[in-house]
């Protein structure tokens, strides 16, 4: 019990923290930068967190829940420090991947305990707010413009769809799905297109593919390459951690694309799942040096 206990109060005391230290420099960062959005999307994904995890159970918040935030707070407060302040843009960029990738963790764990708990409604009021933050930072078109700018792996061979174009039909799918004028499984399936393009399209370009060993080793190899600042930085393990966050997403893509009824599928269910697909690009887009892409 006690280590439950620690598990959630260190992850309350480092996100905090985390909200502390961008809250005490963005007004100075942002006089002396003119604009630097990220800050603002680190900030409100942090204040996410914070009140995420103030919600879900003592027991429900893990090990790796709790060394997530620790280790994203002392991100922060490392590039936040006064002589990292000169070349702050390109570090608040990946520093911000980081952080969504943690929030996708945190959004499974509370999406689980709101279905666990559907006679609550703090839960799903979380859920739906950082929906919204996705919409306000208008992370759509973040992704597809980054994703627009990669190159296809063989484009001489075959008739390879460039992803920008299979996530804008994604989007497309998705915009339908919810609508009524198209299906959920079209649209999971149009997702996975894409999951699967830029999986392959990554482990392509670091090679991780050759070589022996599980998906999981295959995507440690990736990292190695991709990872902004190399092996053994903060980028590298968050990117590293991303992998389950893909293998879920994969998983819950596949188990839509195989309903013959939708009827059993919860509106909410789905946009979860948009959700997570979102932050997943996110995360991984602002984690890897994405030149090594194009």
């Amino acid at each position: 019990m006690n280590e439950i206990m620690d598990n959630k109060s260190r992850s309350q005391k480092a996100v905090e923290g985390t909200c502390r230290v961008i809250s005490d420099k963005i007004d100075e960062i942002q006089t002396a930068y003119k604009a630097v959005p990220d800050l603002n999307r680190a900030l409100e994904d942090a204040k996410w967190q914070r009140d995420a995890i103030y919600e879900i159970p003592d027991e429900e918040i893990d090990n790796e829940i709790s060394t997530m935030l620790e280790s994203q707070r002392n991100h922060w407060v490392t590039i936040l420090g006064d002589q990292a302040l000169s070349n702050l843009y390109p570090a608040t960029t990946s520093a911000v991947g980081i952080n969504v990738s943690g929030s996708s963790k945190i959004y499974s764990t509370l999406e689980n305990y709101a279905k666990r708990n559907p006679q609550k409604d703090r839960p799903k009021i979380l859920l739906l707010g950082y929906q919204e933050i996705q919409k306000s930072q208008e992370v759509v078109k973040d992704v597809y413009r980054k994703l627009k700018a990669i190159k296809q792996i063989k484009p001489s061979i075959g008739k390879q769809v460039p992803i920008g174009i299979l996530f804008e039909d994604a989007m497309t799918a998705i915009k339908h799905a919810k609508s009524g004028t198209g299906s959920l499984s079209t649209a999971g399936n149009e997702m996975r297109n894409v999951l699967d393009q830029f999986k392959g399209t990554i482990y392509y370009r670091s090679l991780a593919s050759k070589g022996k060993g599980s998906d999981e080793d295959r995507w440690k190899r990736m990292a190695n390459y991709l990872a902004k600042n190399g092996a053994g930085s903060s980028e590298h393990a968050a990117l590293v951690k991303e992998f389950k966050n893909y293998e879920k997403l994969q998983s819950d893509l596949s188990e839509l694309t195989k309903r013959l009824s939708e009827t059993d599928f919860d509106s909410s269910d789905f946009d979860s799942l948009v959700t997570r697909f979102l932050n997943h690009f996110d995360a991984l887009l602002r984690l890897i040096y994405l030149d090594k892409l194009s």
